[in-house]
């Protein structure tokens, strides 16, 4: 894989096994090229296949490298995220999304539904619920209306989640 990789062989890329080198590796390529991002976004939030956990873990990975890199593409990330049903690929996405400034967003209100209902869903995994929580709090930061609701949330989720999930819940609500 070079990287001069032009987006149209991303696919070959998605259809194979990836290493976390190769993973890393495609996120900077997917940085520098815009139709690349574009293109990896694509395929993160319509395929629910291998091709989408793939393409959404190099989304996160691309996040963590640069943040807010895949800032111009969160409209379309956040109105198909309350369809997809594949958890490692909303888990991947909410993520991406911890990496970017979400409070710009034109749909935010849109985002802020969803991670309430991934939050409030006792059949919802996790790791999406965890996340979920994270990137919350950071709009409750800049959204203080949010904040009883989301902490009422925390409140009555505690008995139905794991407990990493119940402790990260614990220090936000001490915090206030």
């Amino acid at each position: 894989m070079s990287s001069t990789t032009p987006s149209s062989d991303l696919l070959y890329f998605l259809q194979k096994g990836l290493s976390k080198v190769q993973v890393d590796e495609l996120a900077r390529l997917i940085r520098a090229d815009r139709k690349a991002m574009k293109q990896m976004v694509e395929y993160a939030t319509m395929y629910e296949d291998t091709i989408g956990m793939k393409a959404s873990w190099i989304l996160g990975a691309a996040s963590v490298q640069e943040k807010n890199c895949a800032h111009r593409h969160l409209p379309q990330i956040i109105d198909r995220l309350g369809t997809i049903k594949t958890m490692g690929i909303k888990r991947e996405l909410i993520k991406t999304m911890m990496f970017s400034n979400v409070m710009d967003c034109e749909n935010l209100g849109t985002l802020v539904d969803t991670l309430f209902l991934f939050l409030r869903s006792t059949s919802e995994d996790i790791s999406v619920s965890y996340n979920s929580m994270k990137l919350m709090n950071t709009i409750v930061k800049h959204i203080p209306e949010l904040k009883e609701e989301f902490h009422d949330t925390l409140s009555h989720q505690m008995e139905y989640k794991s407990p990493t999930w119940r402790k990260c819940a614990q220090t936000i609500l001490k915090k206030g």
